[in-house]
C-alpha cells in the first residue's frame, strides 16, 4: 500500500530515550501530529500504551505547552509508556518511522520538507502558539510534497521523501 505522506528514513538523534533495542530507522509514511496541555503527561501516556499496536512506519510528534523557564522530562516519562524510540526533536532532523518526538523547551518546532525546524520561542507579551505552528507547517509540507511530487518539481526532494536516492 502506497501512502500519501512519504518521510524521509535514516538518521541519528543525540538525546535518544528508549526501552527497546534500536533498530535502523523506518521511513515515516505518516506523521501524526499531537498538541497537548503541560499537565497532559497523563493522558499522553495512556495514548501511547494504546498506540503500542502502531505500524512501524508512523512517527509521532508531541508538543506541549512548556513554560519558557522549566525544563522538560517528557521524553523519559514517554518512553515509559510506549515502544516506540522517543527523541528530542532536533533541528533539521528528518522524520523517520517507529519514532515519538517531543519538542525541547524555549523552542518552537515546524516542518519543512519532511524535517524538522526549531525556532527559538516567541517572548511575551506576544502568546506562544507552538501547537498552531506545528500543525499548520506539517499540513503545508503535505500539501506541498503532494503537489510538487504530483507535477514533478522538486524531484530531487519528493525522490528522496519517498525513499529513493538521488
Amino acid at each position: 500500500m502506497t501512502s500519501i505522506f512519504p518521510r524521509m528514513a535514516v538518521f541519528t538523534m543525540n538525546d535518544s530515550f528508549s526501552s527497546t533495542p534500536t533498530l535502523p530507522p523506518l521511513k515515516a509514511s505518516r506523521v501524526v501530529a499531537i498538541g497537548a496541555s503541560a499537565g497532559a503527561l497523563q493522558a499522553l501516556g495512556r495514548f501511547f500504551r494504546a498506540a503500542g499496536g502502531m505500524p512501524p512506519d508512523v512517527a509521532f510528534v508531541v508538543v506541549v505547552h512548556l513554560s519558557p523557564d522549566s525544563e522538560s522530562h517528557l521524553p523519559e516519562l514517554l518512553a515509559g509508556a510506549t515502544s516506540f524510540v522517543v527523541s528530542v526533536i532536533e533541528d533539521a532532523a528528518p522524520i523517520s518511522g517507529g519514532h515519538v518526538y517531543v519538542i525541547p523547551p524555549k523552542v518552537s518546532v515546524t516542518i519543512s520538507h519532511g524535517a524538522f525546524r526549531l525556532a527559538p520561542a516567541v517572548e511575551r507579551p506576544e502568546i506562544p502558539m507552538p501547537i498552531d505552528r506545528l500543525f499548520a507547517s506539517l499540513a503545508a509540507d503535505q500539501r506541498a510534497c503532494n503537489r510538487d511530487c504530483a507535477h514533478g518539481s522538486e524531484r530531487r526532494w519528493c525522490n528522496r521523501a519517498a525513499g529513493h536516492q538521488g
